[in-house]
């Protein structure tokens, strides 16, 4: 339960997803189901990977799975996260990431604690809507 203000919301984590996880492989199509009911996605993405080319491969390949499962799945409202920030490397592969997707990202540190009360009033007033 995440509390924000006067008014708490439920936040489920979906394991993350590996490719087939649409056509069952895995235990995928279990937790894709289960997302079905759920009102918008966190994409957290590890933006500390070596390289660009591996966050842009992670994010299209988990938005490719969601799509390939359902069209209301992708479809869904997703708040892209930013994770990892603190790590070298991190801010040069966000920059070019946001010129890539064009979308509005939060940048966190889970670690170290940034970022996560902007995080946290995204997804309230998301879900107070």
């Amino acid at each position: 339960m995440v509390e924000y203000d006067d008014f708490a919301f439920k936040v489920a984590e979906i394991p993350g997803l590996i490719e087939g996880s649409h056509a069952g492989r895995g235990l995928g199509d279990k937790f894709l189901r289960h997302a079905e009911r759920t009102k918008l996605f966190i994409h957290l993405l590890d933006i500390s990977k070596p390289t660009l080319e591996e966050v842009i491969a992670d994010y299209e390949r988990i938005n490719e799975e969601l799509r390939l499962y359902s069209k209301k799945l992708g479809d869904k409202e997703q708040i892209i996260v930013a994770n990892k920030i603190d790590i070298e490397g991190a801010k040069e592969n966000l920059e070019a990431f946001k010129k890539e997707i064009k979308e509005d990202i939060i940048v966190v540190s889970a670690k170290e604690g940034i970022g996560t009360d902007e995080l946290i009033e995204k997804m309230a007033k998301k879900v107070l809507k």
